[in-house]
This record gives C-alpha cells, structure tokens and sequence, in this order.
C-alpha cells in the first residue's frame, strides 16, 4: 500500500523492499508519460567474517565447520571401516563445531 505520496512520486514498502513508483517523461520522441517501479532493499550489515563461494558470502564458520566434518568422516571410515560409526561421529562434530563457532563469532562481533 501507499505510504506517500509526493511530487508525482509513490513510496510503499512490503516487507524490507521499499519500492517507489516514478512517473516521467525522459525521451522526446514519448508523448505520454513512462511509469516505472524501482526496487531497493537495504544492505545487509553482517559483522562476522564471510569466504565468497560461488558468488555466495558464506560465515566462516560454517566452512570450517563442514571441513571439520569431511576430515572426521575420512579419519573415522579409515581407522574403523564402519560407515555408520564414520557417519555419525562426523554429524556430531560437525554440529558442535558449527554452534560453538557461531557463538564464539557473535561473541566476538558483539565485542567490536
């Protein structure tokens, strides 16, 4: 909905996109008016530290997390050569190194 309405300009805003409806004349050749949406969203302040991977800002932590994971996977299949043991000692330590990481990251971005 409308939130103002001001020199030919329209602001409303659905969830965090506010968008403004514009109402001009900009080639010659036009002779009637061009109506068009623009879109912003705000940037996202993030405080903790991010790897861009594939075009995405991934936290650290989740990568260390995940590495962490993968290297117990390996470590474990190879020393008992059971999947099920290697499966379920890489989920729990991927699970505990990716909470404890992201507290530890907040705590310190909360510090800063």
């Amino acid at each position: 909905m409308p939130k103002e309405i001001a020199n030919n300009k329209v602001w409303w805003t659905e969830s965090i996109h506010t968008y403004t409806l514009r109402t001009e004349r900009s080639n010659t050749e036009r002779s009637t008016p061009m109506t068009y949406a623009l879109s912003s969203a705000p940037e996202r302040q993030s405080a903790v530290h991010t790897v861009d991977i594939a075009g995405t800002a991934w936290p650290v932590y989740k990568v260390e997390a995940l590495a962490l994971g993968i290297l117990v996977f390996l470590g474990s299949l190879a020393l008992s050569s059971s999947l099920q043991l290697a499966v379920l000692a890489s989920a729990s330590s991927t699970v505990v190194a990716w909470w404890t990481l992201m507290l530890v990251e907040r705590h310190s971005a909360a510090r800063r």
